[in-house]
């Protein structure tokens, strides 16, 4: 059993995701995307559906045109409307295509029977030109995209990349998720989302500082910089009960630390050169004072929980933690859904994105396309034509004016996993009409985990490693705000100390280094 880096993450993707579902706001977390997918019995006779139009009515509408296949696990990935297909492929045919494209659904019950899917297609040599890899699900142990890549069932894109064309997408993806997607120095897809990150804020409501008069600290880094205007406002919220002191909406506190964790609870970081450094997350000061501070503003009674977020929709809080993106938060303005009224804040940064490899939910040419060019041509331009985009994500080719009004929310759902480029599409929420640029802009700071791709060789450790493992989930409530932080802190060290933590940190920091070193010189 080999111990995966960034395995604890999936509380910090069921964080962000809730976040999306509430925001509406694209977001794809190396191993985020379809976190919260279950698996099921699969189906052996289970086959892909056909969506919308059948076969025969792509010759009848485009005689003598090639279609290309997109195979996807689920119905979201594309407006699905007869008129919008139709509409979508004689807008390929405007610019310059001699083809047409079908998408193909295989509407399968798990993941893995997705997975075995795309495998038998490409044994049986069934047409399939693009495909997504699968959301994947928590409750199943597969990783779709590197998978791929290890199947053979994905091309390598870099020398397509090198072309006009190729240098055109290159340059309306994120850098940052060009590197997510990036295995062995090659890529192999492309990232959906504008972003698989997020920027981690401490939000402080304009409205309630101002009414009672808060004091800011003149710089605010971290949350134990905010004790003393806490303070202020938990006495405040005594007489107006109808705001909050202060909400955190996170899966762990983990996630205000900006490291990384291996699945043993064994935290890693960069050092000044940039190579990964392993390391007793409790015995760090930063963390101390971290914990420390949840825990005494929990005591204190200026955190709040449970049903008190329904007064955070409302806007009435004084400080709030959470992610957000250009769509909820930009220039001052935060809102976190579409139905939410939009407020006045100040936003101070605690941690920039942090990016993982990709894992889950990529779409790339399949390996066994007869069409690879057409293929290839076909994701370039719903990654860099807005009409083309809008109609896969929207339903339409450009807004009528200003930013889009929608029905409902699961009308502004759909598409939310959108084989387009989210980026060159019409807001969605705050942000300009320039979406590139506010996300370049926005994730500018972000950085690859330093342990990315890192799989522990257990050896002579693996006990050790166990008994660690133990040891930082018995004490996992010190990230959410436990009692007796000092104590507690205490107690973790020592009997981490006891499993011969300081040993096993020797070993893996060797492994990292000569991981990272190997790395380096591909």
């Amino acid at each position: 059993m080999a111990y995966k880096a960034g395995a604890w993450r999936d509380i910090r993707c069921k964080a962000i995701i809730s976040i999306l579902f509430l925001s509406i706001i694209m977001l794809l977390i190396s191993g985020c995307m379809g976190e919260t997918k279950q698996a099921s019995a699969p189906s052996a006779s289970q086959e892909p559906v056909q969506e919308v139009l059948k076969p025969e009515d792509y010759e009848t509408l485009w005689p003598g045109k090639k279609k290309l296949i997109w195979l996807s696990d689920s119905d979201l990935l594309y407006s699905s409307s007869k008129d919008i297909l139709v509409e979508f492929n004689n807008t390929l045919l405007a610019n310059g295509t001699d083809f047409v494209v079908e998408f193909v659904n295989a509407n399968a019950n798990s993941v893995q029977q997705y997975y075995d899917l795309i495998r038998r297609f490409k044994q049986e040599g069934k047409q399939v030109d693009l495909l997504n890899t699968g959301s994947g699900s928590s409750e199943v142990d597969i990783r779709t995209y590197p998978a791929a890549v290890r199947d053979g069932l994905l091309e390598p894109l870099d020398n397509y990349l090198q072309t006009k064309d190729g240098k055109l997408l290159y340059d309306h993806i994120l850098p940052s998720s060009w590197e997510m997607v990036t295995l062995d120095h090659q890529i192999f897809g492309i990232h959906p989302m504008p972003t698989a990150a997020a920027n981690l804020y401490l939000f402080i409501n304009k409205r309630i500082q101002e009414k009672y008069k808060i004091t800011l600290p003149k710089q605010i880094a971290s949350l134990a910089a905010l004790e003393k205007a806490l303070s202020m406002a938990a006495e405040e919220s005594k007489l107006d009960q109808k705001f909050v002191p202060l909400y955190i909406w996170l899966g762990s506190g983990k996630e205000m630390t900006g490291y990384d964790f291996l699945s043993s609870g064994i935290a890693v970081r960069h050092t000044e050169s940039g190579a990964p450094l392993a390391f007793n997350p409790y015995a760090e000061q930063d963390v101390n004072q971290l914990i420390q501070a949840m825990s005494a503003y929990k005591e204190a009674g200026y955190t709040k929980e449970g049903q008190a977020f329904e007064e955070v929709l409302k806007g009435n809080f004084f400080a709030f933690v959470t992610y957000a993106y250009p769509s909820t938060y930009h220039n001052g303005k935060l809102q976190l859904g579409i139905t939410d009224p939009i407020l006045n804040v100040n936003a101070h940064l605690l941690q920039d994105g942090m990016n993982f490899e990709a894992v889950n939910g990529i779409n790339g040419l399949a390996s066994w396309s007869a069409n690879k060019a057409e293929a290839f041509q076909l994701l370039t331009l719903v990654n860099t034509n807005s009409e083309l985009s809008n109609l896969l994500r929207h339903g339409f080719k450009k807004a009528s004016s200003g930013k889009l009004q929608f029905k409902d929310m699961e009308e502004m759902m759909r598409g939310i996993a959108s084989p387009s480029n989210n980026l060159i599409t019409v807001p969605v929420g705050l942000e300009t009409d320039n979406k590139l640029n506010d996300y370049r802009e926005y994730a500018a700071s972000f950085s690859m985990s330093p342990a990315a791709g890192f799989i522990l060789d257990e050896g002579n450790i693996r006990e050790d490693l166990l008994a660690i493992g133990e040891i930082n989930r018995k004490y996992e409530a010190l990230w959410i705000g436990s009692k007796d932080a000092d104590t507690q802190l205490m107690k973790v060290n020592e009997e981490l100390k006891a499993a011969h933590i300081d040993q096993v940190l020797v070993e893996i920091n060797k492994q990292l280094d000569n991981w990272w070193k190997a790395s380096r010189t591909k």
